[in-house]
């Protein structure tokens, strides 16, 4: 693909990448923008992030780890959504450690 289409197609999945990384929003864009794989690439690694976190709210809500997970823990994933959303728009493909592994 050259970097004209490139260009593009990160312009045309912009939008979807950027609320792909909020909540369980990577969902619409893996739906409506699943043939455009700038939105898909950050789909999946909000989707996967947004499992780590329902799993760490889990974990507050059973008592483990409860200190550690509910000082940081909101923190942690949020500066990382915000990353996420950064890379997005400066047209990046930026990989966020272990969790673009899983996506």
């Amino acid at each position: 693909m050259g970097d004209l289409e490139s260009e593009k197609e990160i312009r045309r999945g912009r939008f979807l990448a950027v609320i792909s990384y909020i909540s369980l929003l990577g969902a619409i864009t893996l739906i409506w923008k699943r043939h455009n794989r700038f939105a898909l690439f950050h789909a999946k690694q909000g989707i996967v992030l947004f499992g780590f976190e329902v799993a760490s709210f889990i974990l507050i809500r059973i008592r483990i780890l409860d200190a550690l997970l509910s000082t940081c823990g909101f923190w942690i994933f949020m500066l990382i959504s915000l990353w996420g959303i950064v890379q997005v728009f400066m047209g990046k493909y930026g990989r966020i450690v272990i969790i673009s592994d899983i996506a």
